[in-house]
């Protein structure tokens, strides 16, 4: 689901990035996008952090007060 997640955001900035309404120089589409693939992936990344902790951690004891 994650990985869906960020190749649908992959794919879709790159398609983005290079319409006219994004007012983006010509010059600037390549390096634009090499930033949007990095900050998609810093999001998934955080995203993959909370379901690896939630996986990996220990399951703490809870104390249920009467």
């Amino acid at each position: 689901c994650i990985v869906v997640f960020w190749l649908h955001m992959l794919i879709g900035w790159k398609k983005v990035v290079p319409a006219d309404a994004m007012q983006i120089p010509k010059d600037h589409v390549k390096a634009v996008t090499g930033l949007g693939w990095i900050a998609a992936t810093a999001i998934v990344s955080m995203y993959l952090s909370v379901v690896w902790y939630t996986y990996l951690a220990p399951p703490l004891r809870v104390e249920h007060v009467p």
